[in-house]
């Protein structure tokens, strides 16, 4: 079997945009052609969405499982003891949460991990065609790579509960994770305003957007690192500090908002209307007997 890989347009300038237009482009079209040929074309940012809808119901699913069934004391989780306050990872913790949200996960990073992949070869196909600079294209992929690798590593958040394995070997792959889904958007942002038909005024929304990600981002990392050390009898500050939980309850729900609405607000609002699709042309390679040697 052969491939062929390009990167096809897959919506217009945000002038068109306000123009009539025939029907959208589907997120995924299979189409068959002569011979076995198979055409396949789809858009990164709808696996990207798709990846988001399955973690909207890991979380639902888990917080209807640990309301429902979970015997916790709220005033006394892990959580609560290092931080003062508790987040929504506490409805992911126990069981039987914890045991469901590990095969949820992998269900999750099926489209997560098929919007890494798409996203890096648009970028390899736009960096062929001289549209995206080399250091830009290597720069995708080791960040590529770190995304995959950081999702693969989040599933050690459900083999290793709080209350069992301690909180550094729970909370340190969700950190690394955390940094994952800022280089996420980091590296989109590069590539759309590079690659893509942003406006002035769009652009600069989206290096806004970037700033504040990386300030929530940075907070959010060194918060976790100090609960970690404060597990193991160090720490930059004392996390259950009064000044430490008035922080704490507002930027930690605005982190959270923050890389679950703004990526979905910007994709419906401009990214799936604008967005090269990637297409892959796929045939089999005809072999007789003679050309293997038998």
């Amino acid at each position: 079997m052969s491939a062929k890989v390009e990167a096809v347009p897959g919506g217009e300038s945000s002038e068109q945009m306000l123009q009539p237009k025939a029907r959208r482009p589907r997120a995924l079209e299979i189409r068959h052609g002569e011979r076995g040929q198979l055409e396949v074309t789809v858009s990164p940012e709808t696996l990207r969405m798709y990846a988001y809808g399955l973690f909207g119901l890991l979380v639902l699913t888990c917080f209807a499982l640990t309301k429902g069934f979970a015997d916790v004391d709220y005033d006394r989780t892990r959580i609560f003891r290092i931080f003062g306050y508790n987040n929504v990872c506490v409805y992911l913790d126990y069981p039987p949460a914890i045991h469901v949200a590990g095969y949820m996960w992998v269900l999750f990073l099926v489209p997560w991990c098929g919007y890494l992949g798409t996203f890096w070869i648009r970028a390899r196909a736009k960096s062929a065609a001289g549209l995206l600079p080399e250091r830009a294209m290597r720069c995708f992929t080791w960040l590529t790579f770190f995304e995959a690798n950081s999702a693969f590593y989040f599933i050690h958040v459900f083999v290793n509960g709080p209350e069992i394995s301690g909180l550094s070997m729970h909370m340190h792959p969700f950190t690394i994770f955390i940094v994952s889904i800022f280089t996420m958007s980091l590296k989109e942002a590069w590539y759309f305003i590079v690659c893509e038909e942003l406006t002035p005024r769009e652009k600069l929304y989206v290096r806004v957007a970037v700033a504040v990600h990386l300030a929530l981002m940075v907070n959010k990392v060194i918060t976790q690192i100090n609960a970690m050390l404060y597990s193991q009898g160090r720490h930059l500050w004392k996390p259950d500090h009064p000044t430490a939980r008035v922080v704490g309850r507002v930027l930690d729900p605005l982190w959270t908002l923050f890389v679950i609405l703004v990526p979905v607000f910007s994709a419906f609002a401009l990214q799936l209307k604008i967005a090269d699709r990637v297409r892959v042309n796929f045939e089999f390679v005809e072999r007789t007997r003679k050309d293997s040697g038998v």
